[in-house]
């Protein structure tokens, strides 16, 4: 929906980060792992810097202090960051969890997930900006962050702009 974006998933990350974490390092959530949050910042930042389009980067981020450590830190390097936080009854996360472990998908462990749920509070200031997901499709809800959003939406937020980061970053 948003032509030049760039969409990065955090999980990617993680992932090869934990192919490459030491098998005594018993780390049950990859977002525990502090190079985790420096990458993430500096992947998305990078990405910006280097070709000078939007990024798109779906992630929860429940822990506070990480949500600091990331969207703070991306604000503090003169990335313009919108966050949404997508909200659904527990029984709709539940029904669409139990989807994912019956085709298989990555990130389907029910007790992980139950566990991160119960953390969740809506009234957080953080998650200022709702959008209901629970009767919506995925292009719905695209379709709700995007009417969100400054429009036209940009194709390019400028390289020049990010110079001061690539600077910073070293």
């Amino acid at each position: 929906m948003w032509p030049g974006s760039l969409l990065l998933d955090p999980e990617a990350i993680g992932i090869a980060l934990r192919a490459v974490t030491p098998a005594e390092a018993v780390v049950r959530d990859f977002q525990d792992i502090q190079l985790w949050r420096e990458l993430v910042v500096a992947t998305c930042a990078g990405l910006v810097a280097e070709w000078g389009r939007p990024v798109i980067v779906p992630m929860t981020l429940l822990q506070p202090t990480y949500f600091r450590e990331v969207v703070t830190r991306l604000r503090d390097d003169g990335l313009e960051v919108r966050h949404f936080c997508l909200t659904a009854p527990v029984t709709v996360l539940r029904a669409r969890a139990r989807q994912r472990v019956e085709e298989g998908q990555h990130g389907s462990d029910l007790t992980w997930l139950e566990e991160r749920w119960a953390a969740y509070d809506a009234s957080d200031p953080r998650f200022a900006e709702h959008i209901d997901t629970t009767r919506k499709s995925a292009r719905e809800v695209a379709e709700a962050i995007a009417s969100k959003l400054p429009q036209p939406l940009p194709m390019n937020v400028g390289r020049a702009r990010w110079a001061a980061w690539r600077s910073h970053a070293g």
